[in-house]
């Protein structure tokens, strides 16, 4: 009976031990082509300018207008889906993200209409349909760990979609719509070619566009908090 519990020890560690050669006899790092696919929630800070333009209602009467200052902050959530490739110890890539916004009020830097009422209810939703290109750096290029570990930026311009008050950004034609992130990216394998990742994201975009009511001037500076995670598909050959 000790032979036969010896036995199946032994072939319990061999076993073990041809796993963890299993998936360790992988690719380095800097050898990996990804195509990822993510979901995330954020929180994002508006911090906008509209001159000599007017904040309209959801019937299109004016509510207040002139040189307008105001705050705002919402939540956010959205889809990404980018390709990466490796060139050395850094990874290249495009990527399209679409990014869904849900405002519910307007914190104004003047009263409204010579009031005391500082904040503007403001119940608005859209989408930032954005196209990005993207470097990622690569730590640890030589390792063939489970984990890994990478440094992230994006950078982009971005338009809307299905904003119901169109004078809160203008003429989309002509706008100036830019954007730009930065984030560390873990992900870990849980399968030959298969990897979760988790993205704790800072970004930051610049909007400027003439305003409907000329000759007024719309801008929008814009940081979002976000997190994403998703899984990321190696595409390589062994």
């Amino acid at each position: 009976m000790k032979k036969l519990i010896l036995l199946l020890a032994l072939f319990s560690v061999q076993s073990a031990f041809a796993q963890f050669g299993y998936y360790h006899d992988q690719k380095v790092n800097k050898e990996k082509y990804f195509i990822s696919l993510g979901y995330g929630l954020g929180t994002a800070r508006w911090y906008s300018d509209l001159t000599s333009s007017a904040i309209y209602d959801a019937n299109g009467a004016v509510i207040t207008s002139g040189d307008l200052k105001f705050k705002a902050r919402n939540q956010t959530q959205q889809y990404d889906l980018n390709v990466m490739f490796p060139i050395e110890n850094i990874r290249y890539g495009l990527g399209l993200s679409f990014e869904t916004f849900y405002l519910d009020k307007l914190e104004l830097q003047q009263a409204i209409n010579n009031t005391s009422q500082q904040n503007l209810l403001f119940d608005e939703s859209f989408r930032f349909d954005k196209l990005y290109g993207q470097i990622e750096y690569i730590f640890w290029p030589e390792s063939k760990s489970m984990f890994s570990l990478s440094a992230n930026m994006h950078a982009g311009y971005f338009s809307f979609t299905g904003v119901q008050r169109i004078n809160f950004f203008g003429n989309d034609a002509i706008a100036r719509s830019l954007f730009m992130s930065v984030s560390p990216l873990a992900d870990i394998r849980v399968y030959p070619h298969c990897y979760i990742f988790a993205q704790p994201m800072f970004e930051y975009k610049n909007f400027k566009s003439q305003a409907l009511d000329a000759p007024g001037i719309i801008k929008h500076n814009i940081i979002t908090y976000s997190i994403i995670a998703g899984i990321r598909i190696d595409v390589s050959k062994e």
